[in-house]
């Protein structure tokens, strides 16, 4: 039998396969490194898409931002001319009133009675006068009362002249004005 050596052969078919790996190797790394250059591109496609996106959604939180607050505004502009505006309409109600309050003294107060203060704060009228006797500060006291305008009048004080030659008297009551009107 003849020797036969298939030793370079077989270095030669192992070279052709080293080669063929390390090729096969060189064409999957490329192969990978494409495929990762595609999904890296394709990842920054999609952020880029979505940066966009967030940065126009912000935009527009922005202009609901700013319409709230030009909202909240306009709402605290709307109360104050409300405000403004109940305040006439209780004025113009009101009018009428001291015209009626005043015509009320005039055919309350009996004579021989005269006032030297009226005051009014809020619904309390102060009155303060003079009086010839008790009695006409009695009658005052009864027509008020008889108004439908006041609650009873509350006498204050009711005292003598400090002349002693007057028999003229000094009182002060409060009124109370009804609220129903």
């Amino acid at each position: 039998m003849p020797n036969i050596n298939l030793l370079p052969w077989r270095e030669e078919l192992n070279e052709v396969k080293k080669q063929e790996f390390f090729i096969l190797l060189g064409v999957a790394a490329l192969i990978a490194a494409v495929i990762l250059l595609f999904a890296h591109m394709y990842e920054s496609h999609r952020i880029s898409v979505e940066s966009e996106n967030n940065a126009y959604l912000e935009k527009q939180v922005k202009k609901l931002d700013d319409n709230l607050t030009e909202i909240a505004s306009l709402k605290d502009e709307k109360a104050k001319l409300i405000s403004r505006i109940k305040i006439i309409q209780e004025l113009q109600v009101s009018r009428p009133r001291i015209v009626q309050i005043l015509e009320s003294f005039v055919k309350a107060v009996p004579d021989g009675l005269y006032f030297t203060l009226v005051k009014r704060t809020g619904n309390d009228i102060l009155i303060e006068g003079k009086a010839e006797s008790s009695t006409r500060v009695s009658t005052l006291m009864r027509n008020l009362d008889a108004t439908s305008l006041f609650e009873p009048p509350d006498l204050k004080s009711i005292q003598t002249d400090q002349d002693v030659h007057s028999t003229w008297k000094n009182f002060s009551m409060t009124l109370h004005q009804k609220n129903d009107l």
